[in-house]
């Protein structure tokens, strides 16, 4: 339970970002917050990660409650994973849950957040990077103490 309410709380944060975005700045606004070092820019990205797959917002949803799904089938296994795993796992469900409301309800997923050197994202964004990074670390120490989890 704790994992879900993590993911919850993930999905709000994202959602209230996003509403408060939009709701205060015109598309492509800049709102310096930390000088030259991160601004907020509102825009509305169409594509994946990077603008990548521009203009496949359904098949980018499916892909989003493709993931989703498998999950929810496998979820039993979802149990043996080491905490590290199933933090991982409440990230990226948080942040596919994040961008496929986003991707549903408008047609594109608002990103926000501009460090200058990286492409525009969100808090789901984070979500899902942080978590997959996670994950990866989480299978690979695994892998090196032989534990068949």
């Amino acid at each position: 339970m704790l994992y879900v309410s993590l993911a919850s709380l993930i999905w709000l944060l994202d959602r209230a970002s996003k509403i408060w975005i939009t709701s205060t700045m015109d598309l492509y606004a800049v709102r310096p917050i930390l000088g030259r070092w991160l601004t907020f820019t509102y825009v509305q990205n169409r594509g994946a990660a990077f603008g990548l797959l521009g203009g496949q917002t359904f098949m980018l949803a499916m892909i989003s409650i493709g993931l989703l799904v498998g999950l929810f089938v496998f979820r039993s296994k979802l149990h043996d994973l080491p905490r590290g795993g199933k933090l991982a796992i409440s990230l990226i469900v948080a942040g596919a849950l994040g961008n496929l409301y986003d991707r549903l309800a408008f047609g594109y997923v608002i990103d926000f957040i501009d460090l200058q050197v990286w492409p525009v994202f969100n808090i789901a964004d984070s979500a899902i990077v942080v978590g997959a990074f996670l994950m990866v670390w989480v299978v690979w120490r695994m892998e090196m103490s032989g534990e068949q989890k």
